[in-house]
């Protein structure tokens, strides 16, 4: 949107005697174009937020289409739209001058244009003749940069990355770190030398110049914007080991089950086997018939922060001769936030069958008895849930019946 109004030129004089230095020494558009005037100044022009935009545009009445025009006919155009005559001031018969008191912070293209009257447009002219454009950018200072963040991966390897904020002058970051301490002070070191200075981020590992510092708890960044308006420095203190994110478990095996309960193994990976601040373990698990967004924990206070092998006995499991699955993940014990654990790593298992968990229901009239000497028996009774049957090649059998205080046996029957 347009900020404010015109103001008055210091001394036109001033102003004239720049354009006729500024035409003598160049009185086209660009090399090799013949247009009917120039801007001036000449190509891009840089502002910085809150400053003025001036430009002049200035006819050359030795090309014919201006001979006989003056500044009246020149117009300037934002991008696809025509500015408004209240930005705009003619300064002589030949010179407009454009002023915005505070452009807002934008990416535009400026074109001066000379008008023909409709009267006096041959057929197939165009109206509007283009005298000459410039790039305008309004930018700022650098500003701090948005969501910094650096992600270890496995204790192997360090990436930080950022959002520039928006800003329409070129811009660009260097990052740079020291460790604590009167040593760490004094080095400082910066993004590995095969660093593109355009990207939004750096990547250190073993085999990088500066190479990945593994034994350090912190790091002190600063983050250095440079532009033609300025310079501008943030630093960020960075907890190294809340920040490490392990690589799945290894190894998962299952030792032993019984109809509810499950004797799990795992190891963590080589890399963190001395990884200072330890590990949690989360261990959660899942029968067949749950519902698949329901992930029971597992009790894990008993298992330790350090050591490369984990044993763990999850007991009282609800259903016998059940598929069920588990899954483990780990996360730097001094870390925060859900974002922290790792890949899982997931194992299936069946616990082992033992007898069915409930008879089946029968009632007062579940059964009756019709024929003469020789008598049908019907019997009804309700299945019982699937997750109770415990076992495989589960059957219903009639074991006997009972007639008149005697028990008769199938077999019998």
């Amino acid at each position: 949107m347009w900020c404010s109004n015109l103001t008055p030129l210091a001394t036109v004089n001033r102003v004239l005697l720049l354009l006729v230095i500024t035409m003598a020494e160049c009185n086209t558009c660009g090399p090799g174009l013949i247009t009917p005037g120039v801007t001036i100044p000449k190509g891009d022009i840089m502002i910085e937020s809150g400053e003025p935009l001036e430009i002049f545009c200035v006819l050359n009445k030795s090309i014919d289409i201006a001979a006989n025009r003056s500044a009246r006919d020149l117009i300037f155009l934002r991008d696809s739209k025509v500015v408004p005559s209240e930005f705009l001031e003619i300064i002589n018969e030949t010179t407009v001058r454009l002023y915005v008191k505070q452009p807002p912070p934008s990416e535009s293209m400026y074109y001066c244009k000379l008008q023909t009257p409709a009267d006096e447009l041959k057929p197939g002219q165009s109206r509007n003749t283009a005298v000459c454009l410039n790039k305008v950018f309004v930018g700022t200072k650098p500003q701090e940069v948005k969501n910094f963040t650096c992600i270890s991966q496995n204790w192997q390897n360090l990436t930080c990355s950022w959002e520039k904020p928006e800003n329409f002058v070129k811009t660009k970051y260097k990052l740079r770190y020291r460790f604590p301490g009167r040593a760490g002070g004094r080095m400082q070191y910066g993004c590995p030398s095969n660093t593109d200075e355009t990207s939004n981020y750096c990547f250190w590992n073993d085999s990088t110049d500066p190479h990945y510092r593994l034994p350090y708890a912190y790091y002190y960044y600063n983050l250095t914007g440079e532009n033609q308006f300025g310079n501008a420095s943030f630093s960020h203190k960075f907890h190294h080991y809340g920040h490490v994110i392990p690589a799945p478990p290894t190894d998962l095996s299952i030792s032993g089950t019984t109809h509810n309960s499950v004797l799990l193994n795992w190891s963590i990976p080589y890399a963190m086997h001395t990884f200072p601040p330890g590990l949690i373990q989360r261990v959660v698990y899942q029968a067949e018939y749950d519902t698949n967004d329901i992930w029971l924990p597992a009790n894990t206070s008993n298992l330790k922060t350090h050591g490369e092998n984990h044993s763990l006995n999850i007991t009282g499991l609800k259903y016998a001769y059940m598929l069920y699955e588990v899954r483990i993940s780990m996360k730097s014990s001094v870390a925060t936030g859900e974002d922290k654990w790792s890949t899982p790593t997931n194992i299936t298992f069946m616990t082992s069958a033992i007898v069915p968990g409930a008879p089946p229901k029968t009632d007062i009239g579940s059964f009756e008895v019709s024929g003469g000497l020789l008598r049908d028996v019907y019997i009804y009774w309700r299945y019982i849930p699937n997750e109770m049957k415990n076992g495989d090649k589960f059957e219903y059998k009639i074991i006997s019946v009972e007639e008149n205080g005697q028990k008769r046996y199938c077999s019998q029957l």
